[in-house]
């Protein structure tokens, strides 16, 4: 979601990069609830990368799955999170991801299906988007 040099933040389950909100079809709508944010040890690390009097606001004292930053990603990394937010283990926990430790590059999609329509537990062989499968990536 970021590379060298970009200011990230959540704030209420939403991501912003460089202070724009991210626009993506699974981007949670709305505001979470403080009974489904996650506070772990693991987030202590950014704190080291925080931008205090940002021009995007302050700092989250105590940084959790979906309030966090504004941090600025070190130049020669990339900060990942995953599809599945609240269920990812991404940069969140870890930190940026050097970029020598970044290897190969997608070819194609392979799979893909609507994580919001359907039933849980079928969805992924009801809500198949056809129309992605085997496209390259370029």
């Amino acid at each position: 979601v970021g590379m060298g040099g970009d200011t990230l933040y959540m704030r209420d389950g939403r991501l912003y990069v460089n202070g724009i909100v991210e626009s993506r079809s699974t981007a949670q709508v709305g505001t979470v609830s403080a009974a489904d944010d996650i506070v772990h040890p693991l987030f202590g690390w950014q704190h080291t990368f925080e931008t205090k009097g940002s021009r995007f606001g302050g700092v989250v004292d105590t940084p959790s799955l979906h309030q966090w930053g504004p941090l600025v990603v070190p130049a020669g990394t990339f900060f990942m999170m995953g599809d599945n937010r609240d269920n990812s283990v991404d940069s969140r926990y870890y930190g940026p991801v050097p970029r020598a430790n970044v290897r190969g590059r997608p070819t194609f999609v392979y799979y893909s299906y609507d994580t919001e329509r359907g039933l849980d537990f079928v969805r992924a062989v009801t809500e198949v988007r056809w129309g992605r499968l085997g496209t390259w990536i370029r």
